[in-house]
């Protein structure tokens, strides 16, 4: 098994595995498994001087077929947050995924942690977890969906077709309204989802149905909230997924890997 770090020539193959590797539920509310991640991270491979803080590894075999993929964004100078990990199904349970994460920490100098969000449903992943020596930090965030109401007026969007451009060629987008008399941040995923930033703007009725006024295909919101923000009230609309944040120190990850522990 080779593991470097991506290159252009890997983008077809890492988007189709980025695609795969995901269950069919989930894929609507991921921007990293619509039709345009390519060109996506393309761009940001393309531009590392605009995303200094992100890295992109890649394990092939020996015909440089891509089997596993990993993304790492630096948040401080001594951690790193664990943004994507993915393996092809044909290559499952051979050490991918370990030696993409020791080969990230072997490569940066002076990195202490490495953190991570987890589905709690994905019980082969926490489990790998745990065996390179991650633990939770208590901390968590739960997906809730709700249907979007009946169209009412539209929405002033800021530079709408610079989104709508985005959105084709991505297959997501982020987009500025004004609402209320204040600049408001929503997302696109694929075709039918609003991505929301905020328990309110979730819960706002008559935005919601501005939102669909002015996008029509757009039928089902998301927003991601730390666990424990949620209230009584808010359970009440269905919960897609749960996430678990996990955490582990470098040098046992090193030792696991290594036999040490």
């Amino acid at each position: 098994m080779i593991y470097r770090y991506m290159q252009s020539a890997d983008l077809p193959e890492v988007a189709t595995l980025l695609r795969n590797s995901f269950s069919p539920r989930m894929r609507p509310y991921m921007a990293y498994t619509q039709h345009g991640i390519g060109s996506f991270l393309a761009a940001r491979l393309a531009h590392p001087q605009s995303f200094p803080q992100q890295f992109f590894g890649v394990a092939t075999d020996e015909s440089e077929r891509v089997l596993g993929y990993a993304e790492f964004t630096m948040n401080s100078q001594t951690e790193a947050h664990l943004s994507y990990i993915c393996v092809s199904e044909d290559a499952r349970r051979l050490g991918v995924a370990k030696g993409l994460i020791a080969h990230f920490c072997e490569s940066r100098t002076g990195m202490e942690y490495i953190a991570l969000d987890v589905f709690a449903d994905n019980s082969p992943a926490v489990n790998l977890y745990r065996t390179l020596g991650f633990t939770s930090t208590g901390e968590g965030t739960t997906w809730l969906s709700r249907r979007l109401p009946p169209a009412s007026a539209e929405l002033k969007v800021s530079h709408l077709t610079t989104a709508c451009a985005a959105h084709g060629v991505y297959g997501f987008c982020e987009f500025h309204v004004d609402w209320n008399d204040r600049e408001m941040k929503l997302g696109r995923i694929g075709v039918e989802i609003l991505r929301c930033f905020s328990l309110g703007e979730f819960g706002d009725h008559n935005l919601l149905a501005a939102v669909r006024a002015t996008f029509p295909d757009v039928t089902q919101a998301l927003v991601i909230v730390a666990s424990g923000d949620l209230d009584a009230e808010d359970t009440i609309c269905p919960v897609i997924v749960e996430s678990t944040r996990m955490k582990v120190r470098v040098g046992t990850v090193m030792d696991r890997v290594s036999g040490n522990a």
